[in-house]
């Protein structure tokens, strides 16, 4: 890096765009609410200007009248008065203004500098970090793509808000959801009793779907992406890192056609068939939905932030599943590597704004249970993972019971926003189809 060449340089702002907004709104201050809507003060380059609107903005903010003199009396108030220099710049300021009418292009000039100065900071962030060396690539990257991010928004993220800014979007949300006369605040699932409990697929939770290896999340999983995908026509990403993208498809084929998937496999259909009929069907439906998959092994969350934050308006991410993942980070300590990983997956639906279903095995303790219910204390590697999680499902049969022949149990074990309960399904494995019950057992 040419470090003299950078301090040379000249810092990108408009003097005469910062000083026109000032001056339009001392002169026309019903301009103020939309200059705080585009504009905080540290958009303000010149640190007089900044000092100035500092002062606008928390008149504004507290109702007060603005003025020429309230403002010179808010200044010294906050400490940033000159004496013999600020009332004459604002008198300057207010006789300064082209014209009131263009105060949001002379904004939108101010937004643009200052956001351009923000790139140029995350970029000697980024850079300072390369080289550093003391973090791997994927960890550089994650974070060299979480600056540039925030900065797509238009703003940086983080900051801390005001209560009364929050209760206003939450008494939006109430008269939103009180709209909608009592249907679901999410995404269905497909499935009306999980739906029932937990309020559907909600914009940035975190939802663990965990079982033993071979009772079905995979297609259980599916089988909610293609409600989404094909009944509600949102968006769905599925990560998967144990099987590849073709035998997944392969399984959605056989729920769509309802064709033994053990027969597609091996491909014992004859062409021109009514299954065939049936298949080509299955492919249209599924082919035309919004539905992408990535079967990329050992995944990392920095290299799915990556690619999720090109898409747009997902309507849920699914991953199968958690313990094949890496986090990119050097450890030896794998517990620890899944709990940075659920950790991650809950800061990147929150980050995006989408539910992400993530799903995870289950250590050998229910095995040994007479009814082979899984508890929380059951998920493996990581106890961090039922902390993480807003919602957390567990599917289970017990094999030994011929009774229960077909029949697969969901116990939704924790839900942060509500009741917990158990679900019964009946299970199709040669569809690898999930249907639900009417039986339906409460737990609180």
């Amino acid at each position: 890096m040419n470090v003299t060449g950078d301090i040379l340089r000249r810092m990108p702002y408009s003097m005469e765009a910062e000083q026109s907004v000032l001056g339009a709104v001392l002169v026309s201050p019903a301009l103020m609410p939309r200059a705080a809507q585009m504009l905080r003060p540290s958009d303000f380059y010149l640190r007089q200007n900044a000092e100035v609107y500092e002062a606008m903005y928390e008149m504004f903010t507290a109702s007060e009248t603005i003025d020429v003199v309230t403002v010179l009396e808010k200044m010294k108030a906050l400490g940033t008065y000159a004496e013999g220099t600020t009332a004459a710049y604002l008198v300057t300021l207010a006789e300064f203004v082209p014209a009131t009418a263009n105060m949001e292009k002379y904004a939108s000039i101010v937004l643009d500098k200052s956001l351009v100065r923000q790139l140029i900071a995350a970029a000697t962030e980024i850079a300072e970090s390369c080289y550093a060396e003391t973090d791997a690539f994927p960890v550089l990257l994650d974070r060299g793509e979480q600056l540039l991010y925030e900065l797509r928004g238009g703003r940086s993220t983080g900051e801390i808000r005001p209560i009364s800014e929050i209760v206003d979007e939450a008494y939006l949300r109430l008269s939103e959801l009180a709209q909608l006369g009592g249907k679901l605040s999410g995404i269905s699932c497909g499935y009306h009793r999980i739906d029932k409990l937990v309020g559907g697929l909600n914009k940035s939770d975190l939802i663990l779907l965990a079982a033993r290896p071979g009772v079905g999340k995979t297609a259980f999983a599916l089988n909610i992406a293609r409600h989404v995908a094909v009944t509600e026509k949102k968006p769905v990403a599925i990560f998967s890192l144990e099987m590849s993208d073709v035998q997944l498809v392969f399984r959605m084929f056989s729920n769509e056609a309802s064709i033994d998937g053990s027969r597609l496999r091996v491909g014992d259909i004859a062409t021109g068939s009514e299954e065939w009929a049936a298949l080509a069907e299955a492919a249209d439906i599924l082919g035309s939905s919004h539905m992408k998959i990535d079967d990329s092994a050992g995944t990392t969350v920095a290299e799915m932030k990556g690619k999720l934050r090109r898409e747009r308006e997902l309507g849920l991410v699914i991953v199968d599943y958690l313990q094949l993942m890496r986090s990119g980070t050097r450890t030896d300590n794998r517990t620890q590597e899944v709990a940075e990983i659920s950790r991650s997956l809950k800061i990147m639906a929150k980050e995006l704004g989408v539910p992400i279903l993530a799903l995870s095995q289950l250590n050998r303790s229910p095995e040994a249970r007479k009814d082979k219910k899984p508890m929380l204390s059951d998920l493996r590697e990581s106890g961090s993972i039922e902390q993480d999680a807003d919602i957390v499902m567990f599917l289970y049969h017990d094999e030994d019971n011929p009774e229960e022949k077909g029949l697969i149990h969901c116990s939704v074990a924790k839900n942060r926003h509500g009741a917990t309960g158990l679900i019964d399904f009946g299970w199709r494995g040669e569809f690898t189809r999930f249907t639900e019950l009417e039986k339906n057992r409460e737990e609180s």
